[in-house]
């Protein structure tokens, strides 16, 4: 794989390798508060089986189980395709994030991933 520059679960850049690359649907979503989701996967909606029968209609009311096991009502908005990448660091953690959340190595980096750009430590 090609190496690149992500974030670690640690919060700092790290160089690390792409080891997978696929293409994941998120839906849109409003919730009853106002917030809104870009990025819910389409099992996380479960007043509908959205695997099996697609996504509901625009505009529909859904049931959404958040990561805090909470079902939070919510109105379905359309789909949003996001590339992933699953990459692994010189630690062997692999993590999953979207292209957008990492750099090529002759890529321009943000001043805020400069900050925050660690190199791999080996501990004796």
């Amino acid at each position: 794989g090609k190496t690149v520059i992500s974030k670690h679960r640690n919060t700092r850049y790290y160089s690390c390798r792409v080891t997978k690359v696929a293409i994941q649907t998120f839906y849109k979503i409003v919730f009853d508060d106002g917030s809104f989701s870009s990025d819910t996967f389409p099992e996380d909606i479960v007043s509908r089986d959205c695997l099996k029968l697609g996504p509901p209609a625009e505009g529909e009311v859904v049931q959404v189980k958040w990561p805090d096991g909470i079902l939070y009502g919510a109105k379905y908005l359309g789909t949003n395709v996001d590339q992933m990448c699953q990459v692994e660091f010189e630690d062997g953690s692999q993590l999953t994030v979207k292209r957008e959340e990492i750099y090529t190595q002759d890529e321009e980096l943000p001043k805020r991933v400069k900050a925050r750009l660690s190199t791999a430590s080996i501990i004796k």
